[in-house]
């Protein structure tokens, strides 16, 4: 069976992250998959998915992902690949109405990696929202909170809903790096918190910063992420 997985590109973010992370191992245990990028312009992850795997990753362009051109040259995957699964918007509507004109008979996944985002604020949006997902055989939420936000907003009790937690390469953590200590840091009898996340809405620092005079030990907080 040919998978093809569909994303915006390979910049740093948490769906890249586990594209970068899962492609490798799909292709290692036998599987037929190839990666198609809206677009295919040099990024760390790019380069070192492409110095990890021999993976086919087809590259549309150069310019902006928002260009519905882009749906007139997803057409030949959709008809090459029986399984296309999607990351992001707005790939998520273009593999949508690239199916839709050219009648492909491939099955659509599409993977939700966040509770909010501005189409849901908008009521236009809010129903062409609807009918794009609708053209999803399967919908994957990375976490419970994931799914209901999202059913929430479709009004939907499909079934077609499921929940795969991203996962975590533990042995990189134990074998590449060695043990850190509150030395690291320069603090002595702290504890110290670390997020590792965008500075984005959705990720929340302010309920961590806003939930430190209630510990009541010493503590450090670390925040690490760009936006």
């Amino acid at each position: 069976m040919k998978v093809l997985l569909v994303i915006n590109n390979l910049d740093t973010g948490g769906a890249e992250k586990l594209i970068l992370d899962t492609l490798p191992r799909l292709i290692a245990k036998g599987n037929n998959v190839s990666l198609l990028l809206l677009n295919g312009k040099p990024t760390p992850f790019l380069e070192t998915l492409e110095s990890k795997t021999d993976c086919v990753i087809y590259k549309l362009s150069r310019y902006s992902v928002y260009n519905p051109l882009l749906i007139l040259k997803l057409i030949p995957y959709l008809r090459k690949f029986k399984i296309i699964h999607v990351h992001l918007f707005p790939a998520l509507y273009w593999v949508a109405f690239a199916k839709i004109i050219s009648f492909s008979s491939a099955k659509l996944i599409f993977t939700e990696h966040n509770t909010v985002n501005r189409r849901r604020n908008k009521v236009l949006f809010k129903c062409f929202d609807k009918f794009v997902y609708g053209r999803y055989t399967k919908i994957v939420t990375i976490s419970t909170e994931v799914k209901l936000f999202l059913k929430e907003h479709l009004g939907s009790k499909n079934k077609k809903f499921i929940t795969i937690p991203n996962g975590v390469d533990l042995k990189k953590f134990k074998t590449n790096r060695a043990p850190q200590t509150a030395a690291t840091f320069d603090v002595t009898k702290k504890r110290i918190i670390i997020q590792i996340a965008a500075f984005t809405k959705q990720k929340d620092q302010e309920t961590l910063i806003k939930a430190i005079p209630y510990v009541k030990y010493p503590i450090q907080v670390v925040l690490v992420g760009e936006g």
